[in-house]
């Protein structure tokens, strides 16, 4: 299992036992399955974006990249499944 690198934020979900790690190759999604055990559920791209936030209320997560040579700065959002 491999996580993106240089992480920039974190973000654990009790309720659904995901944690989202935002860096600058994307973001990886994780279950936790038990104290010591994950499955990594998602990895995409975030077009280097690193900085990034989950709000539950909603169920999004909004991920900011940076201005690029070939792409403007934007806000990304993603829709969260449930678990099921």
């Amino acid at each position: 299992m491999l996580c993106v690198n240089v992480n920039d934020d974190m973000t654990w979900d009790p309720e659904s036992k995901r944690t989202y790690v935002s860096g600058s190759e994307g973001l990886s999604i994780f279950h936790q399955d038990s104290p010591d055990a994950y499955t990594e559920l998602l990895n995409l791209p975030t077009n280097g974006g690193k900085t990034s936030t989950y709000v539950r209320a909603v169920e999004q997560f909004y991920v900011i990249h940076p201005k690029t040579d070939i792409d403007i700065a934007a806000l990304l959002v993603y829709r969260v499944n449930p678990p099921r």
